[in-house]
């Protein structure tokens, strides 16, 4: 980040400074006379300065050793904590748009899971929606929100949806503490590791919608759904991929992945959350 990179330059800066302020006293006030004839006073100074100088040089050159060490670490650890959020966001679009995750090598995906998504979309008269190959679903609120108002009056959409949130969440969840030791190390990294339970608390948040239609977990099952329930778990649903691609495409950068230029992974959900 620049700003970071500006606040490692300062110690040399600083160093320069002293150096350069020590060079100017022999034209100023009291002038270079004074200091001949004071040459212990001008020989401390001089030292005091020195040191002073050395040190601001030293701790630029550790503060940069150590940036250059970092960046290789939180490079590796911004590349696995992407893919933990990039495979918890797919496990959620997976169900709505029919998406292959087994196809694309998603932990936790089966083949099984795909044929009854699909099967289930095509009943209901929708079709597949998600770019196998750039792994991204390029759709508007208003589509994925009529997808939902659609899906959720089918009781295997809303039990297969709040499986995919539950174990998304308990995922991120593990890749957050399994990379905290290593992005604790530096104060960005760690900014960067809470910004996750931004994630996992929309995910929670959904997940509870989900379980308040009554449907999950209850023996025997009781419908609880209404529409302001409906609408309640769509608004959180474009909420909880809004959060989650925000934060995949920020990691995505900061993990320098070389296939960036190659391949367009970033979708454009808007921003807008349908009004009931």
């Amino acid at each position: 980040m620049h700003w970071t990179r500006t606040f490692r330059s300062a110690p040399p800066f600083v160093g320069a400074l002293l150096l350069g302020a020590l060079a100017l006293l022999d034209f100023v006030a009291p002038t270079g006379r004074w200091w001949a004839e004071h040459p212990m006073s001008a020989a401390g100074l001089t030292a005091l300065v020195g040191f002073a100088a050395a040190g601001f040089f030293l701790d630029g050159w550790l503060q940069e050793r150590e940036a250059r060490r970092l960046k290789r670490v939180s490079t590796v650890a911004y590349r696995s904590l992407a893919q933990f959020v990039n495979d918890a966001g797919r496990h959620v679009v997976g169900p709505v748009s029919g998406a292959d995750l087994s196809a694309l090598g998603i932990p936790g995906a089966a083949p099984e899971d795909v044929v009854r998504f699909r099967g289930r979309l095509r009943d209901h008269g929708l079709a597949v929606e998600f770019r196998e190959l750039s792994g991204s679903w390029s759709a508007s609120a208003d589509e994925v929100d009529d997808r939902l108002a659609v899906l959720l009056g089918d009781t295997g959409f809303v039990q297969d949806l709040f499986l995919a949130v539950a174990r998304s969440r308990r995922r991120l969840q593990e890749g957050t503490a399994l990379w905290a030791p290593v992005m604790l190390t530096s104060r960005n990294c760690a900014d960067d590791l809470g910004r996750l339970q931004e994630v996992t608390d929309e995910l929670e948040l959904l997940q509870e919608r989900l379980r308040a239609s009554g449907l999950v977990g209850l023996v025997p099952l009781v419908d609880l759904r209404t529409v302001e329930w409906a609408h309640d778990v769509r608004a959180q649903y474009l909420t909880t991929i809004r959060c989650y691609e925000r934060l995949r495409d920020d990691f995505a950068r900061l993990s320098a992945l070389p296939s960036d230029a190659v391949v367009r992974r970033r979708s454009r959900l808007p921003v807008e959350v349908p009004a009931a």
